[in-house]
């Protein structure tokens, strides 16, 4: 996740994270966006619907907390494809204009291309309403804190894994977690009196 705090201001306004990234890499602040008129931003990339919230006249920002927790819990990719490699953009499940909530259960991660589907309706197609939304965002939360603990495991050489000493009739076992078998622990017989066991 980002700790630019200009991606962060951008993002909270509405903007997709590959388009903030490359409004500050071009050197452009929130500040320097907000003095520049409707069509400059529309130039540089921003959406109609961005550019109010950029000039202080749309919804107000979602809180930095909020929009933190929405990215970290969803892992900064779209609740819906899953494609890390897609920007992301956090959207209001039920819109501003209605619910006037920006709690992260109103919130979702999603891709510029789901963002778009829930910006649409269509007659012949299944759209991406509140309700499907809301139950990918589910799964997905729910898979992220299934995996996390997972990925830190896989991720952790075996060496700095810690050591459970399992008491068996065989003596005293050393076990490191990932190994499927243990090992007897060197000097350490059964009964030994230093573990206090």
């Amino acid at each position: 996740m980002t700790r630019n705090p200009v991606e962060r201001a951008l993002m909270a306004r509405g903007v997709d994270s590959a388009l903030a990234r490359r409004l500050r890499e071009e050197k452009w602040t929130l500040a320097k966006l907000q003095l520049q008129r409707p069509e400059k931003l529309l130039e540089l990339g921003l959406s109609e619907s961005v550019v109010p919230k950029i000039l202080g006249k749309g919804r107000p920002p979602i809180p930095l907390d909020v929009l933190i927790k929405t990215l970290y819990d969803n892992r900064w990719v779209c609740c819906v494809c899953r494609d890390a490699e897609r920007p992301v953009i956090v959207h209001h499940i039920k819109s501003w204009a209605e619910s006037r909530d920006h709690s992260p259960a109103n919130l979702a991660v999603l891709c510029s291309i789901h963002h778009g589907e829930a910006h649409s309706t269509h007659a012949l197609e299944l759209t991406l309403t509140a309700d499907r939304l809301k139950a990918d965002k589910a799964v997905w939360e729910q898979d992220v804190s299934r995996l996390d603990p997972l990925a830190i495991f896989k991720a952790t050489p075996a060496n700095e894994l810690p050591v459970v000493v399992l008491q068996s009739p065989q003596g005293f076992r050393n076990c490191r977690t990932r190994r499927s078998g243990c090992y007897e622990a060197p000097g350490i017989s059964s009964g030994s009196s230093q573990w206090g066991l």
